[in-house]
């Protein structure tokens, strides 16, 4: 699975994305750690704004933070 900029998606890595709703020059962006793959097309994200039972987001809506060398993997004890 790739996201935005085309960098492969893996399991305990940091992504952005913006949250529903907000669009535009003010628009509000959350980082997240991805805890599975919900779909062939979506990742499911848990974090400091993430819902307890996990909340989807299609790959290609977001940066893999991890994959750009901004922010490190994730273990699953830190999730």
């Amino acid at each position: 699975m790739k996201d935005y900029f085309g960098n492969d998606i893996n399991i305990g890595d940091v992504i952005l994305y913006s949250m529903r709703g907000t669009h535009g020059y003010h628009a509000s962006f959350i980082e997240s750690v991805v805890t599975e793959f919900a779909s062939p097309s979506k990742v499911s994200v848990e974090g400091r704004y993430g819902r307890q039972n996990g909340d989807a987001r299609l790959a290609k809506n977001v940066i893999n933070l991890t994959a750009l060398g901004v922010r490190p993997k994730k273990s699953a004890e830190e999730v």
